[in-house]
C-alpha cells in the first residue's frame, strides 16, 4: 500500500540523483528544493513561491550566514597571498626543503606533497571549514606545480576533516555531541564519548585508507582515471609582479592568525562575557566555552583576524597598492560566490529535509525491529542513509541519538558502541553526499568539478562504510 510519507524522502533523494547523473548542482539542489516546497504545501502553486521562503530562510539562522561570509571572506584572503607572493613563496620552500628531486614526475615528491597536505589537514582538528579551507588553498598550487589531480586533493582535504574532527572531543564536534548525550540523561556524557572513539570505525577506516593510499601512490575507482589537466594550470601568485619578492610571512602569519585566533574564539564565544570567565579555573574556561561555542562565530572572527593580519603585513611590505585593496576583496568574493551559493542551496534543501522530517522518518522505519546483535549495524546504516540523504551530519546525531539511546538502554547494549554507530553513520555522509558543506567545501578549496570531486572519491567513502560494517557486525557480538 502506497504510503504518502514516503514522499519525505523525495527532495533530498531527488537532488542527490539528478547532481549525480546531470553534474549540473544548482539545477539539482533547486528541483530538491521546489519539489520539498510542493510537498509541503500540498500545493504546486503555494509550493513553488514557498521556494523563495525556503532560501531566504537560511539567513534566519545566524550561523548559516556566518559561514557563508566566512566562505567569502576567505577568498579574499586566498587573493591577498596570491597578490603578496606570499603562495609562490610557499611553493619555493616546498621545491627548496621537501623535494630532493625537482621533477614534477618524481612519485617521491608526489608522496611528500600529498602527505604534508593530508598532515596539515588532519592537525587542524579544531573547525572542519578551516581545515579544508587551509588544505585545499595552501597546496592547491603546488598540487597543480606537480601535476597532481585537484580530485586527490578534495579528497585528501575531505578526509583529513570531518573524520578526524569526529574523534577529538575538544572541539565544537565534541562539544555538539556531549551536549545530545547530558540531554538523554547520563552523567557521565565525556566518558561514553571517549569510549565511543576507538569504536568508531568509519572515521578511523576513512584515515586508514588515505594514508594507506598516500604511501602507496596507488588510486583505485574513479580516482585512478582522474589526471591533472592543463586547465587546472594555476601558477597561483606566479604571474603576479610581487611574486618574486614575496615573503614566506605573508602566507605563513595569516594562516597562523587564522588557525591560531579559532579555538580561542570558539572558546570566547561559549561565555556571555568576561566577567563569567573570572574566578574559574583553566579547565573550566575551555571545557565550558568548547561545550557552549559557536563554531560559525569562531571561523567567522579568526578569518577577519587574518584578513587585518594579512592587510597590516601588505601596508608594512608595500606589496599591494592601496588603490588595489577594492579590486581584491570583489575578486576574493567573486571567487568564492559559487561556492556560497551552493552552500546556500545545500542549507536550503537541509531546512526542506527538517521541516518534512525525512531524517526521522527513516530511523523510524527500522529502529525498534531488529535483533539486538544486528542494533549496531542498522544504527550505522541508518545513520549512514540520513546523514547522506540530507548532506548534514550534525542533523543526523541530533535526530538519531534521541531515538536509539532509550532503545539500547530496553536492550541492554553499550551505549559507546551505539554512539559510535551514529557518529560514525553521520560522517560517512557528511563526507560522501553531494549535498553535504563539508563536501562541497573541499571540491571548491581544491578548484575541481564538485561532482568530479563525489564520484573520485565516493568510492574510497564506500570501502571505509564497508570494512565499518563488518566492524559494527562483529562488535554486536562482542558487547
Amino acid at each position: 500500500m502506497f504510503e504518502p510519507e514516503i514522499l519525505k524522502l523525495v527532495p533530498p533523494l531527488t537532488a542527490i540523483i539528478l547532481a549525480i547523473i546531470t553534474r549540473k548542482v544548482y539545477s539539482s539542489l533547486l528541483i530538491g528544493i521546489l519539489l520539498g516546497g510542493i510537498i509541503i504545501k500540498k500545493d504546486f502553486l503555494y509550493g513553488t513561491l514557498y521556494v523563495t521562503e525556503i532560501i531566504s530562510g537560511v539567513f534566519s539562522s545566524s550561523g548559516n550566514t556566518k559561514v557563508i561570509l566566512f566562505t567569502l571572506l576567505i577568498g579574499v584572503l586566498i587573493i591577498l597571498m596570491q597578490k603578496s607572493g606570499g603562495t609562490a613563496a610557499f611553493i619555493n620552500l616546498l621545491e627548496r626543503k621537501l623535494f630532493k628531486d625537482s621533477s614534477a614526475d618524481s612519485k617521491k615528491n608526489k608522496i611528500l606533497l600529498n602527505l604534508s597536505a593530508a598532515i596539515l589537514g588532519s592537525v587542524i582538528f579544531i573547525e572542519t571549514n578551516v581545515s579544508l579551507l587551509t588544505c585545499g588553498t595552501t597546496f592547491r598550487p603546488a598540487f597543480d606545480k606537480f601535476k597532481i589531480s585537484r580530485d586527490r586533493l578534495a579528497y585528501i582535504a575531505d578526509t583529513s576533516s570531518s573524520p578526524i574532527c569526529i574523534l577529538v572531543p575538544f572541539n565544537a564536534w565534541g562539544a555538539f555531541v556531549l551536549g545530545l548525550i547530558a540531554l538523554e540523561g547520563f552523567s557521565n556524557p565525556f566518558e561514553i564519548f571517549l569510549k565511543s572513539i576507538p569504536l568508531n570505525f568509519y572515521p578511523i577506516f576513512a584515515l586508514l585508507l588515505m594514508y594507506l593510499l598516500i604511501i602507496t601512490n596507488k588510486d583505485f575507482g574513479t580516482m585512478k582515471k582522474s589526471k591533472h589537466t592543463e586547465e587546472h594550470e594555476t601558477n597561483e601568485g606566479n604571474k603576479d609582479p610581487n611574486s618574486s619578492k614575496g615573503k614566506l610571512r605573508n602566507f605563513f602569519i595569516p594562516i597562523f592568525a587564522l588557525m591560531g585566533s579559532m579555538p580561542i574564539f570558539l572558546i570566547l564565544s561559549g561565555h556571555d562575557s568576561l566577567l563569567n570567565i573570572f574566578g574559574k579555573t583553566a579547565a573550566e574556561i575551555i571545557f565550558e566555552g568548547i561545550k557552549n561555542g559557536s563554531g560559525s562565530t569562531a571561523v567567522l572572527h579568526s578569518v577577519i583576524i587574518a584578513l587585518l593580519t594579512a592587510f597590516l603585513l601588505h601596508n608594512r611590505d608595500m606589496t599591494i597598492k592601496k588603490k588595489a585593496t577594492g579590486r581584491i576583496i570583489l575578486k576574493g568574493t567573486s571567487d568564492m560566490l559559487p561556492m556560497a551559493f551552493i552552500m546556500l542551496l545545500a542549507f536550503a534543501i537541509g531546512d526542506v529535509s527538517r521541516e518534512l522530517g525525512t531524517g526521522t522518518y527513516l530511523s523510524g522505519i527500522v529502529v525498534g525491529k531488529i535483533p539486538e546483535f544486528l542494533f549496531p549495524l542498522i544504527v550505522f546504516l541508518i545513520s549512514a542513509l540520513i546523514s547522506f540523504s540530507t548532506g548534514t551530519s550534525w542533523g543526523t546525531f541530533g535526530i538519531m541519538i534521541p531515538i536509539i539511546f532509550p532503545v539500547a538502554q530496553s536492550l541492554g547494549l553499550d551505549f559507546s558502541l551505539v554512539l559510535a554507530a551514529v557518529l560514525g553513520g553521520g560522517v560517512f555522509g557528511d563526507h560522501a553526499s553531494p549535498i553535504s558543506d563539508t563536501t562541497i567545501i573541499a571540491s571548491m578549496a581544491s578548484g575541481t568539478d564538485h561532482i568530479s570531486h563525489v564520484r573520485t572519491q565516493l568510492p574510497y567513502a564506500l570501502t571505509a562504510a564497508l570494512l565499518s560494517a563488518v566492524s559494527f557486525t562483529i562488535a554486536g557480538f562482542l558487547f
